[in-house]
């Protein structure tokens, strides 16, 4: 198999400790998520937010956490009212217009449930619907 890296997500070390009502907890706090820079994959952050919320990738952080994980949430700062990056596999949590103009107009706060799907039946999805 042609091993390939497709991007990175970093996970806050500790749990996050206020986590709103619609997430499953206890929940990870998303720091980072990015795709390499290709011309021939336009939707390669899909597929690390897919493969970050994989029964794979619940497995290790329950392994590294010691403890059960349910969840995760981040915060992404953009100039519309919702992030295209998360749109479809995120639920936006909540909504608020920054006053700080270097971050973006608005402040959103996005979370889903881990372990929706294997790696393989993830990348299925990614073909499926962002190729």
């Amino acid at each position: 198999s042609n091993n390939k890296i497709v991007g990175c997500f970093a996970i806050l070390s500790e749990m996050s400790r206020s986590v709103p009502a619609l997430l499953p907890s206890p929940t990870v706090y998303l720091l980072s998520d990015f795709a390499v820079n290709t011309s021939q994959y336009k939707k390669l952050s899909k597929l690390v937010l897919i493969a970050l919320l994989s029964k794979e990738t619940k497995l290790m952080m329950q392994d590294i956490f010691s403890q059960r994980i349910m969840s995760t949430m981040t915060t992404a700062f953009a100039e519309n009212s919702t992030s295209m990056k998360y749109r479809g596999l995120f639920s936006l949590l909540s909504r608020k217009e920054t006053t700080r103009d270097q971050t973006g107009k608005y402040q959103l706060q996005y979370g889903a449930s881990l372990g929706q799907w294997d790696l393989k039946e993830g990348l299925a999805l990614w073909k499926k619907n962002y190729l």
